[in-house]
């Protein structure tokens, strides 16, 4: 993926971006909240059902850059927080820095849900919603505000990322995932931030989604905290994920995978620190098992993600 900024005046900016087949898109957006309203690509048909679905992928790559691109190189609000991968990683920092104290108080009770689902002892805090049609069905979300504005994250060098040495996402092989592998311990340190990264302002209550009996995935949500978009979702399988202590790591390793599914849906290759297998997001699951020009980035072994197709 390549873009460049070819205009901007007081409200809009404009860019040109060629996506991983090699097709040229002008996409224009509102730099204060990154709606795109003019996208033009001759290579592809206008309208999304006269498209193919890799080129429908490959549409939503390059808005997705394009949004991104210019987070990046203007350090405007255009790309929604959940799917910046600075963003998601500062919620990851900002979760490091918890005391063991702090932690339980904000993530207990979703460790516990998990628990229940393996533990017939352990009380479970929320009810399945009765139209979920399986129990092991349900994805557990949790959103996560941080106590810092968008120009204090948007100031931070963030993670490293070069579009000049970038790979395409949908060039990676198989065998090129067998590497991946190896980055699964996710004990492993990174920072992107420098300095102390931003604290958690409050998370939100457990929102549930799950299949209902038409096969639609719904999300039966909680009262939102706050009025603002969250800068990160948690997406939480109903695994097997051990002790609170245990839980830590695995939530660490969840964060990663969602910063890898962060730039894969942009269409490039996450840097090294976030090449790894494993849950990230739901939408992102769903991509790779339904597109085939994405690899398999999640496991088989464990992630019962079939359920969501």
């Amino acid at each position: 993926m390549i873009a460049n900024i070819i205009g901007e005046d007081e409200g809009d900016i404009g860019t040109e971006v060629v996506d991983n087949n090699n097709k040229e898109h002008q996409i224009e957006m509102n730099k204060t909240s990154g709606d795109i309203y003019a996208h033009a690509c001759e290579a592809y048909a206008d309208k999304a059902r006269d498209r193919t679905p890799n080129e429908n992928q490959y549409n939503e790559q390059a808005r997705r850059y394009a949004k991104y691109y210019v987070y990046r190189e203007r350090g405007y609000d255009t790309l929604e927080h959940t799917k910046n991968p600075d963003y998601v990683n500062a919620a990851r920092e900002a979760i490091d820095t918890l005391s063991d104290e702090e932690f339980k108080s904000y993530f207990g009770t979703v460790h516990q849900q998990l628990q229940s689902h393996y533990d017939e002892d352990c009380e479970r805090p929320i009810e399945i919603p009765a139209e979920a049609q399986d129990e092991s069905a349900v994805v557990y979300n949790l959103d996560v505000y941080l106590d810092a504005t968008h120009s204090e994250i948007a100031d931070q060098p963030g993670i490293e990322f070069d579009q000049d040495t970038a790979e395409s996402a949908t060039e990676i092989t198989r065998q090129d995932l067998s590497h991946w592998t190896r980055f699964n311990d996710p004990l492993i340190a990174y920072s992107g931030i420098e300095g102390s990264p931003p604290e958690i302002s409050t998370i939100s209550e457990i929102h549930v989604g799950y299949l209902n009996a038409t096969g639609d995935y719904i999300v039966h949500r909680e009262t939102d905290p706050i009025e603002r978009e969250p800068d990160v979702t948690i997406e939480l399988l109903p695994e097997f994920v051990g002790s609170l202590e245990e839980f830590r790591r695995y939530l660490e390793k969840h964060l990663r995978c969602h910063i890898r599914d962060c730039f894969v849906r942009t269409g490039v290759v996450p840097p090294f620190a976030f090449q790894l297998i494993g849950f990230g997001t739901v939408k992102a699951m769903r991509r790779y098992e339904f597109f085939d020009l994405y690899p398999l980035f999640y496991s088989h072994r464990d992630n019962p993600r079939v359920v969501f197709g």
